[in-house]
């Protein structure tokens, strides 16, 4: 991960999730109480009858479709002109926005240009991330491992040999390198925000981890009071 917390790019992602109304509950802007209700800090209402809504995590729009209240929630970088306008295009989806979901049409869709669509199992709903998977710990991450020699590290990838046994190796969410060493591969991986040559000078300069590189690694061991101290001695002499 990157050494300084403030390089990791803030998630962006939109939820759309319908739920039935509760009796006639109301929260504080009067918009109907919904059954999985998001929680929130503050509330405003906007001409046209949608609700904002801000909570610690997320904020976004609910309003109101039949008889299912419906909220169009993202993360809080995403921002509010782009909730409100993807609140607005709101529709019932069909097998064509989501071919994968048996009943596509207890769920509603949103038009979010540059955000790709995937259903939600819990609760139930449609889940938009950004199409060219930037923002998130996912997109700055690096991860470094080893497997023997022969497995095809372009299966679904786009392989560039670039010689000496090294290849460049681009999926659609990461890309990285894989290095021939002898009888196993060393593969550096990094997401979609990490530059092409960090990853190509990781991959050439990865080296085994020495002892203390490996203890150093090991997560610490538990903190113990006086009664699990007491009961690891008993344990061991009974």
């Amino acid at each position: 991960m990157p050494a300084d917390p403030a390089a990791v790019p803030p998630a962006r992602h939109v939820n759309v999730i319908a739920g039935p109304v509760v009796g006639d509950a109301r929260g504080e802007c009067g918009q109907p109480y919904l059954d999985a209700a998001p929680a929130v800090e503050s509330c405003a209402t906007e001409p046209g009858g949608a609700v904002y809504l801000r909570g610690v995590v997320e904020h976004g729009y609910q309003v109101t479709r039949g008889d299912r209240g419906v909220v169009v929630l993202g993360s809080l970088a995403v921002d509010r002109d782009l909730l409100r306008r993807a609140t607005r295009t709101l529709r019932p989806a069909t097998a064509v926005d989501l071919p994968t979901e048996e009943r596509p049409a207890d769920l509603f869709v949103v038009g979010l240009p540059g955000y790709r669509a995937q259903p939600l199992g819990i609760p139930r709903g449609v889940g938009y991330a950004p199409a060219d998977h930037t923002g998130g710990v996912a997109s700055v991450r690096v991860a470094l491992h080893v497997t023997f020699a022969g497995q095809d590290p372009c299966f679904q990838a786009a392989c560039t040999s670039e010689g000496a046994g090294l290849t460049y190796v681009r999926r659609e969410d990461s890309h990285g390198y894989v290095l021939r060493r002898g009888d196993v591969d060393v593969g550096v991986t990094g997401g979609v925000a990490v530059g092409r040559s960090l990853l190509r000078d990781a991959a050439l300069t990865a080296r085994p981890a020495s002892e203390d590189e490996l203890l150093r690694a090991l997560p610490p061991p538990p903190n113990r009071d006086l009664l699990d101290r007491l009961r690891a001695w008993l344990q061991t002499r009974t």
